[in-house]
């Protein structure tokens, strides 16, 4: 079997169940916009000590919240590119709308929790100038970013307070840096990763969940004047038994990949997945499925051109089934916080997919989250 045959019939198994479209759709729906992950004081002599290559891992590499100039810089490729009725890309910005006080959590004895808004985060580690907020919003006026609910936090927040209370040596020290982002892939004597904010046992966080997504969203609310219609949880780990949450909080879609991963009750249980689609319908919730992926932050920098091509060859599998292209593109591809040339190379290839794609596909539409949400239930209806 060639190749190319073998990879058709593999992104086919994305495509080839769920509702049918007539449109060329394309969805740009990118993660993490607002949490903390890598920060810009130095971590480099902390990851040494501990064995930890941060090579290994292009968030430790590359994934600081972005600055008022990265995301003008994203706009204006952005606004080069108009489908024919005139609309630019929007990013779909999944937004973690908090993150965690630190002083507070300290001075707690790491036994109770309190978050901050990405309002007073942005405060604390940008000056005025370089604060994104108000770029953000410049961009939702123009049709270019949308935010959507990613959870109130990117942290399961009782895992790591637990690890914080028993003073383990290397999440410790990365506290007092103001981060926790460090992966069991890195790490492996960490079995947990702290990025996931909803595993774990559903009995035991059922609860903390219920609060955190009504105050997330709430949150949401009073810092972009709207509620989201669409969520996408952490790390992609969610179980059904929550979606009453989103569903009292108004959340009509769930955003992700073709499987939803479930919560595991104990880390040594085996990670069960659950198979979604296109216009799926899960307890009067639309699920979309990100079946093509534009990441050039995750190869080095040499291996990245090969992204654009593949990237188009997912778009046209898509199209071939008659689904729409949603596109995962992470917050980590356009932030040059921590590497420009990094920022700069992947703004310049995203500046040749969207010439490309419009080319080939001159008939395409760009839409949002919550559009192609409401046009799933405008059929299911």
């Amino acid at each position: 079997m060639t190749s190319a045959l073998t990879s058709f019939l593999r992104q086919s198994a994305t495509n080839f169940k769920g509702q049918k479209l007539s449109q060329k759709i394309v969805v740009f729906e990118s993660d993490d916009w607002g949490s903390i992950r890598t920060p810009k004081n130095s971590i480099d002599s902390l990851l040494n000590r501990f064995g930890i290559d941060k090579n290994r891992n292009p968030y430790l590499l590359y994934d600081h919240p972005a600055s008022a100039g990265d995301v003008s810089a994203l706009f204006e490729v952005l606004k080069l590119h108009r489908d024919n009725l005139g609309n630019a890309p929007t990013i779909t910005a999944n937004v973690n709308v908090a993150n965690p006080d630190f002083d507070f959590i300290k001075q707690s004895g790491f036994k109770q929790y309190h978050a901050e808004s990405i309002e007073q985060t942005f405060g604390r580690i940008f000056d005025a100038v370089h604060n994104p907020l108000s770029v953000w919003k410049q961009g939702m006026r123009e049709g270019l970013f949308y935010p959507q609910f990613h959870g109130r936090e990117h942290l399961w927040v009782n895992a790591w307070l637990e690890t914080l209370q028993q003073q383990e040596p290397l999440f410790l020290e990365a506290f007092e840096l103001g981060f926790w982002g460090i992966s069991p892939e890195v790490y492996p004597s960490i079995r947990l990763n702290f990025q996931a904010a909803f595993d774990g046992s559903i009995h035991k966080q059922s609860h903390f969940v219920g609060q955190s997504i009504k105050e997330g969203i709430d949150l949401f609310e009073s810092i972009f004047g709207f509620k989201p219609k669409t969520f996408i949880p952490t790390n992609y780990i969610w179980s059904d038994a929550y979606n009453a949450y989103l569903k009292e909080n108004g959340i009509l879609g769930i955003q992700g990949m073709k499987y939803q991963l479930l919560p595991k009750e104990k880390t040594t249980d085996a990670r069960v997945k659950s198979r979604r689609w296109n216009g799926q319908l899960r307890d009067g919730l639309v699920q979309t499925v990100r079946n093509a992926a534009f990441e050039p932050a995750f190869y080095t920098k040499t291996q990245r051109k090969n992204e654009v091509e593949k990237c188009l060859k997912q778009i046209s599998n898509a199209f071939w089934w008659h689904q729409p292209a949603i596109i995962s593109t992470h917050r980590l591809n356009f932030s040059g916080q921590l590497d420009l040339e990094h920022r700069d190379i992947n703004l310049s290839l995203l500046n040749d997919l969207l010439r490309q794609m419009l080319k080939k596909w001159p008939n395409i539409l760009f839409l949002n989250s919550e559009q192609i949400t409401d046009l799933y239930l405008t059929k299911s209806a």
